[in-house]
């Protein structure tokens, strides 16, 4: 926690609020007024799933800002590409 009302959260890294996966939200619907994501989409395999979960997390009023790296021309939605090639940048190593 940071604060009162404040979560942090991370997939891989210990020291942070929480650990968990953004496509498995393991809190009530209608939980946060706001949600920042930054740079992790583009590492999930099924970001859609993150989406909604984000949507089911937050209040009718809420507002979520979601980062990802833009580095190409046109985005082209293939869930067969992964790597640096898709998001063009290398994803984090489990345990590294």
């Amino acid at each position: 926690m940071i604060g009162g009302g404040y979560l942090t959260a991370d997939f891989l890294e210990p020291n942070i609020g929480a650990t968990m996966d953004i496509t498995d939200l393991q809190f009530p619907d209608n939980s946060f007024h706001f949600i920042y994501c930054g740079h992790a989409l583009e590492h999930v395999p099924d970001g859609r799933k993150a989406m909604r979960e984000f949507h089911r997390v937050l209040t009718h009023d809420g507002m979520a800002v979601l980062l990802v790296p833009i580095t190409a021309p046109q985005t082209i939605e293939d869930s067969s590409l992964t790597g640096p090639s898709h998001s063009g940048q290398e994803d984090p190593k489990v345990g590294a």
